[in-house]
């Protein structure tokens, strides 16, 4: 049985979400995909993540995750959730 396809992360943009924009939380990166931060654009708040996307993105760049105490939760992304 194959497997459903995955959404992308808006953080780390890795195939990792179920569903689109449905408060999923990224096992890579440990962002909730908020409908509201792509409605309103990647610099608005995102109430679940306590930040916006840009924010979260250059997090991400810097500790591998969106923020430091989620490190334990988080994990390496596999090689069937690249994009490239």
């Amino acid at each position: 049985m194959d497997e459903a396809p995955r959404y992308v992360c808006p953080c780390c943009h890795y195939r990792t979400l179920l569903n689109a924009d449905d408060y999923d939380i990224c096992p890579v990166c440990r962002w909730e995909d908020d409908p509201d931060s792509r409605r309103h654009g990647p610099d608005a708040h995102s109430g679940p993540n306590h930040m916006s996307l840009n924010e979260a993105r250059a997090t991400y760049a810097r500790l591998g995750v969106v923020k430091a105490d989620q490190r334990p939760y988080a994990r390496e992304p596999r090689p069937e959730e690249s994009t490239s």
